[in-house]
């Protein structure tokens, strides 16, 4: 958990969900996909602490350990496709990383998640509001993505809203590209058969 001026970092705003997942992590077979697993299973020495069990520790030895194989074969046997795909999963990976990538998406999944905490029901309007309004906080606040405690001031954040021309992003687009849930809007007009009543 990277903290920065007394702030929360944007990551920490969002779930696990799958639209998250599929973002961050990539899609199940994806060049990101596979950068994903395994920077994460190269960095198990620095992640075994926190294992909880023996069998995740076990689970983290064996990701570990393949990853380390993988990486020898390939080196030993100038696997170019390997690398190539490594290179291409790490750029996307840097693409949407949520710690330092301006993609909406990472607003938009921080707002939602921030917007239904505890089981509360919201709408595009309110995570799009919010979405840009963290987007605005962490630019004023500096290079990464952190949402600082002490929040800048209302015309502070307008004045960025507006500067970097925020309401121009296509919001909506993105939104429904990531698929999230919301509740269903109230049918207008009287429900089929209520003359039969």
């Amino acid at each position: 958990m990277i903290r920065k001026q007394q702030g929360i970092a944007l990551w920490d705003f969002i779930g696990l969900s799958k639209p998250a997942r599929e973002l961050i992590a990539g899609k199940a077979g994806s060049d990101q996909d596979f950068a994903f697993w395994l920077r994460y299973a190269l960095n198990v020495p620095q992640l075994y602490k926190i294992a909880r069990t023996p069998e995740e520790k076990k689970l983290m030895k064996t990701a570990f350990d393949k990853a380390v194989r993988m990486l020898g074969e390939a080196t030993k046997n100038d696997d170019e496709k390997f690398f190539e795909r490594w290179a291409r999963g790490r750029k996307m990976l840097k693409a949407v990383d949520p710690l330092r990538s301006r993609d909406p998406r990472n607003f938009l999944l921080a707002a939602y998640d921030f917007c239904t905490a505890d089981g509360r029901k919201t709408n595009k309007t309110e995570v799009i509001q919010i979405a840009k309004r963290f987007m605005a906080v962490a630019r004023i606040n500096g290079p990464l993505n952190v949402i600082p405690l002490s929040w800048p001031t209302e015309e502070q954040i307008a004045t960025k809203i507006k500067q970097d021309d925020l309401d121009t992003i296509g919001w909506h687009a993105y939104l429904n590209k990531l698929g999230l849930k919301f509740p269903d809007k109230g049918k207008r007009g009287r429900p089929k058969g209520w003359r039969k009543h």
